[in-house]
């Protein structure tokens, strides 16, 4: 698979940065129920990266606030996310410097995993 340019990476961390996550919470909750699983494994995986409750995690989906400050507020950051590898969405994971472009391909990661059926306990293994 052929490498990004730098402007690329740029326009793909500034993207990110701006994406709302009330405009990818609902594609979340879509992707976890259309292979048979529960909304609650979602909300699970999203507090274990970043510490943010139930409640939370629904005010946060009604709002204005952009990935970069839904990740940079994080109440409990999960350190382990850095160890988290592979591909996503065409980026390597352990490649993405950007701290909140990482995060957010790491939760991708973590809830695809999820989505194909493997066990809680598997996805949250780091």
């Amino acid at each position: 698979m052929p490498s990004h340019s730098p402007q690329q990476i740029m326009e793909h961390t500034q993207r990110m940065h701006n994406l709302k996550f009330s405009q990818v919470f609902p594609h979340y909750v879509v992707k976890i129920q259309k292979k048979g699983g529960v909304v609650e494994d979602l909300y699970t995986i999203i507090h274990w990266l970043t510490g943010y409750r139930r409640e939370d995690i629904d005010a946060l989906s009604q709002s204005e606030c952009t990935l970069k400050d839904f990740f940079r507020n994080a109440p409990c950051p999960q350190e382990k996310y850095k160890e988290i590898r592979g591909m996503i969405c065409g980026y390597r994971i352990e490649e993405l410097s950007d701290p909140v472009v990482r995060m957010a391909r790491c939760m991708d990661k973590l809830i695809d995993e999820r989505s194909k059926g493997k066990s809680m306990e598997k996805v949250l293994r780091y």
